[in-house]
């Protein structure tokens, strides 16, 4: 497995946790236990910042006289 792997598989490990918390928060208003539901928002919300955080990775780039260039690690065909 690549780098990229394991972040996609964060970003959906992530995202299914922010789905089941608040498939958890909306049970919870059900019963009727507005506090716990509370809860859960502010932990949805620091998985939300969390998942703001993944970013496709850009390409390396050198600086030379004529401007800018993509250095690639592997040779395009």
């Amino acid at each position: 497995m690549n780098e990229d792997n394991h972040t996609l598989i964060a970003f959906l490990a992530t995202l299914g946790a922010i789905v089941l918390l608040f498939a958890a928060a909306c049970i919870c208003l059900v019963f009727g236990k507005s506090v716990e539901a509370i809860g859960i928002g502010g932990v949805m919300t620091g998985l939300i910042g969390v998942l703001g955080t993944f970013r496709p990775k850009s390409g390396s780039v050198a600086t030379t006289t004529t401007g800018d260039v993509n250095v690639n690690k592997e040779p395009t065909p």
